[in-house]
């Protein structure tokens, strides 16, 4: 075999594999408003924490009460959260992400006023208030 062949199939392959193993980290990177790069994990790292529930109730009753109640249980304008169905995904990387993007029925983004620990904080919240079957 020639050595331009070869190096063309083994630069292939790296490049597949690379793609490959993204694919598998159970990360999604998108771009944020400001350019910085967001990854976001498919699980909240802050799952079971109580100090991130309790810091999640603080900020939603700062940043989310407004619109989704005190209770989280909804508004003229804003769904409840408490039965944990969402138009745009109830996996804690969907919450994520409404949070952080807002969404095209008037929810704003939070990416500037929030970040990601704190959004990560609120889904901990939201992820304990789900009404349980």
């Amino acid at each position: 075999m020639n050595k331009p062949f070869l190096y063309r199939l083994t630069l292939s392959s790296i490049i597949l594999t690379g793609i490959f193993l993204s694919a598998c980290t159970g990360e999604e990177k998108a771009s944020s408003e400001s350019g910085e790069e967001l990854i976001i994990s498919a699980t909240n790292p802050l799952n079971g924490r109580a100090g991130a529930i309790e810091e999640g109730l603080k900020l939603f009753a700062i940043k989310c009460s407004q619109c989704h109640g005190p209770a989280g249980a909804g508004g003229p304008e804003a769904p409840d959260l408490t039965d944990g169905e969402t138009n745009y995904g109830d996996a804690d990387d969907d919450l994520f992400r409404i949070i952080w993007y807002g969404t095209p029925n008037g929810m704003p983004t939070w990416e500037k006023n929030l970040g990601k620990e704190n959004i990560w904080k609120i889904v901990a919240y939201l992820k304990n208030i789900k009404k349980k079957p």
